[in-house]
């Protein structure tokens, strides 16, 4: 295969790629905001927590928390995450405490964790 069929070939992967990843609607509300920065990464919201002050969002193909570090953004929309969270009873007061909850809710790939 030449280098202009490659080059093809390639482009039209990726156009197919984007054709079957899922459109977002535009967040209307910070609600709506707060969910969409959770979950974009394919978590489900029942896989985020507040350990302390610190976002964490439970793997299942790791079978461990992911600690989140913000480094950059809006920090009004980070703190509406962690008070979102708070209010649907996800916040705990460390990471451990996290992990014994994840345990407790039977998460998937939380036996092995």
């Amino acid at each position: 295969m030449g280098r202009q069929a490659r080059s093809r070939k390639a482009r039209r992967d990726t156009a197919e790629s984007r054709r079957q990843q899922p459109e977002f609607p535009e967040p209307r509300t910070l609600e709506e905001s707060v969910i969409a920065w959770l979950t974009r990464g394919g978590a489900p919201l029942e896989h985020w927590f507040l350990g302390g002050e610190s976002l964490c969002g439970w793997s299942p193909e790791r079978a461990d928390l992911l600690l989140v570090e913000v480094l950059d953004g809006d920090p009004a929309l980070h703190a509406a995450c962690r008070e979102y969270l708070r209010q649907r009873g996800a916040a705990f007061p460390t990471v451990e405490d996290v992990r014994a909850e994840v345990r407790r809710r039977r998460l998937p790939g939380a036996a092995n964790a």
